[in-house]
């Protein structure tokens, strides 16, 4: 006999920010219409230091949010795997996954449940250290409660990344190797990736294959037609303040659009959420708020986004910038790449990483421009302006994919795919 009720548990110690993909994915949930019927239920494991008020609307009484973790979780996650902290990090994480997981079934007891109803766990964005300790928490459990719990995993960190050297470092792969090798053989665990590269990378790692989930940041509900404005609207930056996505970048690059010219009916837009209180970031913060308040076509909006004002302005915008971290989005993802295609937004790009890869799979437009050339970048803006790229030389270099076609794939129906999920207990 099926349960009656499907609860899905979120487990992110990451979520703890405003912003980012973290409470973007718990909105992509709440998104949909799995959560509104007596069928399913949320709940929501986050940060101790996160407020869900500030970013959820929390009406709903099938939707449960409980502040629990009080690890840091990005603490290592660019540190070296040698570091002499990392195992105490690990045996931290690992106790309170494993309090979650007793948290979740005595609940169930309590209520009279645990038969009728059916957890499904969720995590996503696990580094090597995080899927290690998930790994050791679900051994554990299994082992003092004799029950085997359902988790879905999302694959969004690829186990590839170069050093301070730009050599390929072998001993993070081998890390996560062996993490997700060890999660791997835990019953109950099943593995989605968020893009091809990571799919690719994970199914050499795993020996099975891993199906590409329809990317839960862009969706039939919240795209909005584009709409084009008066003028061409460029958009430089979205999103937390991070050095790593250019943000201390931004008053060179503003410095350079004014000195060089530009045209009457072009508007720059910067939007951000100051995440960092440091002399340099506040320093960048107040040059760019001078900016915009001597040229008019110039505008900087430094706050919290909801989704809505993100897609309206994604649904009006001609271009939008790029001027991520080479290194560090070699093989990093990047949710804002995927809305710019979704709108079939022009894309121009300062660095070459992931993101420029993405960027030719999706069949987007996008250019390529050198950072170090000031008169170069403008050409590049005003190439932008006028009539389309041609996209051939960018896609000469990227093997072709097969199967479905992976736009349509990538840009499928999330609900769709939560309510099989659901469904499948």
């Amino acid at each position: 006999m099926k349960p009656s009720v499907t609860q899905l548990v979120v487990l992110d110690p990451g979520l703890r920010e405003q912003g980012g993909h973290h409470p973007a994915f718990i909105l992509a949930l709440l998104a949909t219409d799995c959560f509104t019927g007596d069928n399913s239920k949320l709940r929501v494991f986050a940060n101790a230091e996160f407020t869900p008020s500030a970013v959820f609307d929390s009406a709903t009484n099938n939707v449960k949010y409980t502040a629990f973790f009080k690890t840091a979780f990005y603490r290592y996650f660019y540190e070296s795997t040698h570091h002499p902290e990392l195992p105490h990090f690990i045996r931290r994480l690992t106790a309170e996954y494993l309090a979650v997981m007793q948290q979740v079934v005595e609940d169930d007891c309590q209520l009279g449940t645990v038969k009728g109803c059916a957890n499904i766990l969720f995590c996503h964005a696990l580094g090597w250290e995080h899927a290690t300790a998930l790994a050791d928490a679900l051994f554990l459990f299994k082992k003092q409660s004799g029950i085997t719990l359902r988790v879905v995993v999302i694959l969004m960190f690829s186990p590839y990344r170069k050093t301070a050297s730009e050599q390929y470092d072998s001993q993070l792969y081998l890390r996560y190797r062996a993490a997700f090798k060890g999660l791997a053989s835990c019953d109950g665990v099943s593995f989605f990736a968020c893009d091809h590269e990571t799919s690719k990378a994970y199914e050499h790692i795993l020996a099975r294959h891993i199906s590409i989930i329809p990317t839960p940041f862009v969706s039939a509900r919240k795209y909005r037609p584009s709409k084009p404005s008066k003028g061409k609207k460029f958009v430089l930056y979205l999103g937390d303040s991070k050095a790593t996505k250019g943000f201390l970048a931004l008053p060179n690059l503003l410095e350079q659009i004014v000195k060089l010219g530009q045209h009457e009916d072009v508007s720059y837009l910067i939007q951000y959420s100051l995440t960092s209180k440091s002399e340099e970031f506040l320093a960048v913060d107040k040059t760019l708020k001078k900016f915009a308040e001597v040229h008019p076509n110039i505008d900087v909006y430094e706050a919290f986004w909801s989704e809505e004002q993100l897609h309206k302005t994604l649904a009006s915008c001609h271009a939008l910038v790029f001027n991520y971290d080479s290194s560090v989005y070699m093989y990093q993802s990047s949710g804002v790449l995927w809305l710019a295609a979704c709108y079939n937004i022009k894309m121009f790009f300062l660095s070459n990483n992931w993101l420029t890869r993405e960027a030719a799979r999706l069949k987007s437009e996008y250019i390529m421009c050198d950072m170090c050339d000031p008169k170069k970048i403008i050409e590049c803006l005003n190439e932008l302006s006028h009539g389309d790229i041609n996209r051939q030389t960018h896609y000469a270099n990227i093997p072709p994919l097969s199967g479905a076609d992976y736009r349509a794939k990538l840009f499928g129906d999330f609900e769709e795919w939560l309510s099989a999920i659901l469904g499948a207990h």
